[in-house]
């Protein structure tokens, strides 16, 4: 039998084949551990996020990296509180931590890369046992990462899929959890300066039943796209664009359904200043019975300085950190460079507007509306300052409602007020009374137009002056100088230290009002912070509760009373209460008003005319957004 021959070519092309494999395999594994170092270093410079241990192994044709992560976000600090108080987290933040196996390119299987790896991430201990009817052992997360030639790692996430009872312990009713199709594919830089996400989620619900309260949160077809990218630290540019198909809550008093809501969003940098703009689309709402059938804003923020943008975020970081270990002295110094960096975010005369909206409630555009707020030529923000900064905001404001529209909506209250026994004629008189009642009191207002289709508004704000038609509606210069030195004096270290009077001769905090009785628009409303250091009991005597800056008053009410009673009122999400000195000089407090829950009133049956220095005060030792609201009609 002759002896075969080796084909010494062949035999050359496959060793060297072979040795370039191999000499890339080694070459791959040296650029993996160089990229997964980078993450490392990257994830430690994150201030939300603790890195215990994150070392890798290289090895030939693979390697070992273990990890021991914990995700310690301020931003997320009340969602954490509320994981540990149902028992799904025994440690102050959410930890992942094991070993995972990668293996080397150029082959990683299903095509080329530097390196990959498949892992899990187990459901907490905590976690599964509020979770009885979790399928098994199968982990909480499924992992499949990339490290791709492009020097990006990529990581296709997948959640297992659960529909059950769930367990809290403080709950004493009965709760259901339904998570379906919750995926995430990322894409990001070894830096973490860059990247892109995409979630999807087929279905989630919530259900809650306790005796004969029941509430059910459930959300269809939800999409996330972003992506991103770090053109300064802690600024980031780029697009994103979500939304969902459906969300509905029902609880025993009623339902609330939304279909087909988006947002799309662009955050772009041009001469070194931030430009943002958002777009909202919702189809059908319904609450109650009642529906909208649609509506459209696009908002946009424009010309803010990146450099002032970059420090105030990082100062944010400071002051939260700052806050755990409070020094007067660096609190003030910390609150000095943010009114530096504020100030230099004013100088550049950054706008917000609502570009345009528009609500269908029978038809498009059924309502629509514009709206712009800017800073022109301000530089400084202080206390001192703020009349001047007041005079430097610009504003437009357009609105327009179809008189179709308005009846439609006038039919919708005439039928709630008289039940659901009313007959259609009785509702229509009823509602065509409503109607010409409306127009009857938008007449009297001086920036309103009426004309045969439409209810509209035009107004400009300019030097602190609300105009329309060329005719001046309100001067807003004290109220909103007012708004902005209590936010100033709110941030300053030692705002809450007590005057130790109740100084009704100083110059007001929101500045002062005059109105004569039949005084349009009634109610009178301005938004003020309610609060301080001083006790009205102390200071003003028995009957008198709560906490206000007594060194001087909220606002003064200069009033030309008439036949009419007087109101002063303040509404707020928070316990507030009020002090009145009357012309007269005495005073008149009040905490709960009677059918107002924790808002104070106080009545004037028979006003006096003059003035009225006014106290806005809190039940707990915080400043709080509050509504005053003065009325001759009643309080709201």
């Amino acid at each position: 039998m002759p002896a075969m021959k080796m084909n010494k070519p062949l035999l050359v092309f496959a060793l060297v084949l072979l040795a370039g494999y191999f000499l890339a395999t080694f070459l791959v594994g040296q650029r993996a551990e160089r990229e997964i170092n980078a993450l490392g270093a990257a994830l430690q410079a994150q201030d939300d996020i603790r890195v215990t241990q994150f070392e890798y192994q290289r090895g030939f044709f693979g390697g070992t990296l273990a990890y021991d992560l914990s995700w310690e976000p301020q931003e997320a600090a009340a969602v954490l509180e509320a994981l540990r108080e149902a028992g799904a987290l025994s440690e102050d933040s959410l930890r992942v931590r094991g070993d995972m196996h990668v293996r080397h390119g150029p082959w990683i299987g299903g095509g080329f890369g530097v390196a990959a790896a498949d892992t899990s991430v187990a459901l907490p201990d905590e976690l599964r046992a509020a979770l009885p009817q979790y399928p098994g052992e199968s982990p909480m997360l499924r992992v499949a990462g990339r490290i791709t030639f492009a020097g990006m790692l990529a990581a296709d996430v997948r959640a297992v899929d659960y529909d059950g009872r769930i367990t809290p312990a403080e709950l004493g009713g009965s709760a259901r959890l339904e998570l379906k199709g919750l995926q995430a594919k990322l894409r990001v830089t070894p830096q973490l300066d860059r990247g892109a996400v995409e979630l999807r989620m087929e279905r989630g619900m919530v259900g809650i039943s306790e005796g004969a309260e029941s509430f059910e949160l459930s959300v269809d077809g939800v999409y996330l796209d972003a992506d991103g990218e770090e053109a300064r630290p802690r600024l980031w540019l780029g697009t994103s664009g979500g939304g969902f198909g459906r969300v509905a809550v029902t609880m025993a008093e009623g339902a609330f359904v939304m279909n087909e809501a988006r947002v799309a969003g662009n955050t772009w940098m041009e001469d070194e200043r931030v430009h943002s703009t958002s777009t909202l689309t919702f189809g059908e709402a319904t609450l109650a019975g009642q529906s909208l059938r649609g509506g459209e804003f696009l908002v946009a923020v424009r010309n803010l300085d990146a450099a002032a943008l970059e420090e105030l975020a990082r100062l944010s970081e400071e002051f939260a950190r700052a806050a755990e270990t409070p020094d007067e002295r660096e609190a003030e110094a910390a609150m000095e460079r943010f009114v530096t960096q504020f100030e230099r975010l004013l100088a550049g005369g950054p706008s917000f507007a609502i570009e345009r909206m528009s609500l269908a409630l029978q038809a498009p555009d059924d309502v629509t509306g514009r709206f712009e707020l800017r800073v022109e030529g301000a530089t400084e923000l202080s206390a001192e300052s703020m009349d001047a900064l007041a005079r430097a905001l610009r504003g437009e404001v357009e609105f327009r409602l179809r008189l179709d529209a308005m009846r439609y909506v006038t039919r919708l209250v005439a039928a709630g007020q008289l039940g659901e026994d009313a007959a259609a004629a009785e509702i229509d008189r009823a509602a065509a009374a409503l109607y010409d009642q409306a127009l009857q009191n938008l007449r009297g207002l001086p920036f309103v137009v009426i004309g045969e289709e439409d209810v509209s508004v035009a107004a400009e704000l300019s030097d602190g002056v609300l105009s329309a038609g060329g005719a001046e509606v309100m001067n807003v210069e004290s109220i909103l100088a007012g708004m902005l030195r209590g936010l100033v004096e709110a941030g300053e270290p030692g705002a809450m230290m007590g005057a130790g009077e109740m100084n009704a001769e100083a110059e007001p905090l929101y500045g002062r009002i005059a109105l004569e009785f039949d005084f349009v628009p009634d109610p009178y409303a301005i938004d003020v912070l309610a609060g301080g250091a001083d006790d009205l009991e102390t200071l003003v005597g028995e009957g008198c509760v709560g906490l206000v800056n007594g060194a001087r008053p909220d606002l003064v009410l200069s009033y030309a009373a008439g036949p009419n009673p007087l109101y002063i009122y303040a509404s707020s999400e928070f316990d507030t209460t009020l002090a009145v000195l009357d012309p007269n000089g005495q005073w008149h407090c009040n905490d709960d008003a009677l059918d107002r829950g924790l808002d104070p009133g106080i009545e004037f049956v028979d006003p006096a005319a003059g003035d009225y220095a006014i106290w806005v005060g809190t039940m707990e030792a915080a400043m709080v957004e509050a509504v005053l609201s003065i009325s001759e009609f009643g309080m709201l």
